[in-house]
């Protein structure tokens, strides 16, 4: 599926910069893998805590098949980070842990269950568990949450937010303590048009929309300015002189734009869930063409498109901020970027092993 890639770069080049003429590929660099957030990252927590979701999701992730985690790490000749449902006796594995809990806010809650962590809880979770000094200057720290704080629920303990604040806020605090533990590479990736996912459109079977839902306009207006105020957010921190990080966005909400918009990346229904559409859900031909796997998450070649993009955005990480206007490889690989922009300078790191709290 690799060909995709290409239509990606060739469609979203127009309005975007080109290259910095000195890069440097964090490609080569990066030797584990943390993920947090919500089901769009889980691996497996959820169902090892839970037993959800069952067949037909793949193997403990909310899809079809692997997801963005799994599909990145792979490209990086890494194994899948480990949940942590399935970490034992203190020992970390060299690839890295996925704290991703299906249902999770950026908050304290989750909205499968109370008992569940959010993401303050994952972040809290990866400082009780690594020692001190002991977090990998090389890792990669990938950060995906906000969608449950905004979107219909069936949860009885948590209501959604109407305005991005409070998430701000919460991403915030979990980028800047990850940064005081000493983690150095840090990718945030922002949210996709809310009023374009099956459950908002009253596609999803398995949810009745309550009486005072927000219109489409309104959650599209919801996911913009929680994408402005991330920008923002991300901006102050890269320029932040007491945090020394190599802090990079990743913009699927341009990706889920084009995946709608444009036929050449062949996704012919980008509105119904192949879960629930007779043909598609025992037919993997089928499943291909389906953006949604469900009424919330996403197909495995949908996944498979979000990782592209990640590691484009990792290879062409930049040092310094020089155009190159005329090199069109340059300009082709911004564009298979989607917009995923370096925040800050590159920083010269050495390798450093995980060190476990006794």
């Amino acid at each position: 599926m690799r060909k995709y890639a290409i239509a990606i770069g060739l469609t979203i080049v127009s309005g975007l910069t080109p290259l910095p003429a000195k890069a440097v590929s964090l490609i080569n660099e990066i030797t584990s893998i943390y993920a947090f957030g919500d089901s769009l990252s889980d691996t497996g927590n959820l169902f090892n805590a839970t037993g959800l979701p069952p067949f037909p999701y793949f193997d403990g992730r909310f899809s079809n098949g692997l997801n963005w985690i799994d599909y990145l790490s792979q490209d990086l000749g890494l194994d899948t980070p480990t949940p942590i449902t399935d970490v034992r006796d203190g020992t970390a594995p060299t690839d890295g842990i996925n704290f991703a809990f299906g249902g999770a806010t950026t908050g304290l809650d989750n909205t499968v269950s109370p008992r569940l962590l959010g993401l303050q809880q994952q972040v809290g979770a990866f400082a009780s568990l690594i020692a001190p000094g002991g977090v990998d200057p090389n890792g990669l720290y990938l950060l995906w949450g906000g969608a449950n704080d905004y979107l219909p629920t069936d949860s009885t303990t948590f209501i959604p937010f109407d305005n991005p604040t409070q998430t701000i806020d919460n991403l915030s605090a979990a980028i800047t303590t990850l940064a005081g533990l000493g983690a150095k590479n840090i990718m945030v990736v922002n949210q996709p048009d809310f009023g374009s996912i099956p459950r908002v459109l009253g596609n999803d079977p398995t949810f009745s929309l309550p009486p005072d839902t927000p219109t489409l306009a309104e959650f599209n207006a919801l996911s913009n300015s929680h994408n402005t105020q991330l920008d923002s957010l991300l901006d102050s921190l890269s320029n932040d002189p007491l945090l020394d990080l190599n802090l990079l966005s990743l913009d699927v909400n341009s990706l889920f734009r084009q995946a709608i918009s444009d036929p050449a990346l062949g996704f012919t229904n980008t509105t119904e869930p192949c879960l629930f559409t007779i043909t598609c859900v025992f037919n993997p031909s089928q499943q291909e063409q389906f953006l949604f796997w469900d009424g919330l998450h996403i197909t495995t070649r949908a996944h498979e498109l979000v990782a592209q993009q990640a590691f484009a955005t990792l290879e062409h990480n930049a040092e310094e901020s020089v155009p190159e206007p005329n090199s069109a490889i340059g300009i082709l690989a911004m564009g298979v970027l989607g917009g995923g922009a370096l925040l800050k300078r590159q920083r010269q790191r050495q390798s450093k092993s995980v060190a476990i709290k006794s």
